[in-house]
């Protein structure tokens, strides 16, 4: 659909508010206690964003609604200079050991800076409004990148390419705390107790084997193939196809 009509949800969403007023989705959160994500017996890394709680055993609580109840009316201002940062948080609400909120709650503010081309971002009143009439000479510019810049080094670890060496993250777990305040909820291994086990395909297996319909595994194995077929470096699909395979073999055979 995004290829056809690149705009459709967008376009749904606007006439929807138009026509009828609202669109509203349910609030909801999951609870967890710092015991049980620090035990280690958990079947699942709580942390990973690629595996999902199970509702059975950490239900959904209803806290609230989200409701749009009206168009923008000057759209340039209103929503293409909004500068969303998952690092902003209100007194009392810390991150989780989620490495990659980690990370993007650290980078976001900086993407926004690229993106609007100013430092000065919570001067935009939909950003801040009651800070949008006050002068901040010191929240400006930042350091030039002057190195080599990672060279032709591939940018992710760890991969089946040569480059220089580097620390391999996913091996370094001794316990060096990231953010101590946490403990002993984070710390460099805790992202990592389920690597290289059979548990971390626990969920996306049941996914495949036993909650997609047969139309659904499907579209998977169409889309992916299609997808797959854009690549043009074997060890890349050989790997890929691997993990396909370490999750379940009809996984594989169905891209094939």
């Amino acid at each position: 659909m995004s290829g056809e009509d690149p705009d459709f949800a967008k376009r749904d969403l606007w006439e929807h508010i138009d026509s009828e007023g609202t669109a509203e989705w349910k609030l909801c959160m999951q609870i967890m206690s710092i015991a049980e994500a620090a035990s280690g017996k958990l079947a699942f890394n709580p942390f990973d964003l690629t595996k999902v709680w199970p509702h059975s055993e950490y239900p959904l609580v209803e806290v609230g609604k989200f409701v749009l109840n009206r168009n923008p009316e000057n759209y340039h201002g209103d929503v293409e200079q909004t500068a969303f940062n998952p690092g902003s948080y209100v007194d009392g609400i810390e991150p989780s050991p989620d490495l990659l909120l980690n990370w993007r709650s650290f980078f976001y503010r900086d993407a926004q800076y690229h993106r609007l081309a100013s430092a000065n971002i919570h001067q935009i009143p939909v950003n801040c409004p009651f800070l949008a009439k006050y002068y901040s000479p010191a929240s400006r510019d930042g350091n030039i990148r002057i190195d080599s810049n990672g060279g032709l080094d591939t940018h992710y670890q760890p991969h089946s390419y040569k480059s220089s060496p580097g620390p391999n993250l996913a091996q370094d777990q001794s316990p060096q705390p990231l953010m101590p305040w946490h403990q002993p909820v984070i710390s460099r291994s805790s992202p990592f107790l389920h690597e290289e086990k059979e548990s971390d395909y626990d969920q996306v297996r049941k996914l495949v084997t036993q909650v997609m319909k047969p139309e659904g595994k499907e579209n998977l194995y169409r889309n992916t193939g299609l997808t797959l077929k854009l690549c043009t470096q074997p060890t890349i699909i050989r790997n890929y196809l691997a993990q396909c395979y370490a999750i379940a073999p009809e996984y594989a055979e169905g891209i094939l």
